[in-house]
């Protein structure tokens, strides 16, 4: 991807846990939890280039962002 002027590049991941009976099929269902619309996102880690961290739980909406543990909680 494209950085764009005057913008900040983030790390996204999204973290699920899953039985199967190998990684591929892990990989195959997470694949189609990605697809499904009707599937709760859960929250998502997201790092700047700074290395500030930030836990974003898409899914709760009073709670939308809250600073991880890696950056201490600071303000800036």
């Amino acid at each position: 991807m494209t950085q764009q002027r005057g913008q900040t590049r983030y790390r996204v991941v999204r973290e699920i846990d899953l039985d199967a009976d190998n990684p591929e099929a892990a990989a195959l269902a997470a694949r189609r939890l990605q697809l499904d619309p009707a599937a709760q996102v859960g929250a998502l880690r997201v790092t700047d280039e700074l290395g500030a961290a930030w836990s974003v739980d898409l899914d709760d909406s009073a709670c939308p962002a809250a600073p991880t543990a890696q950056e201490g909680g600071s303000d800036g």
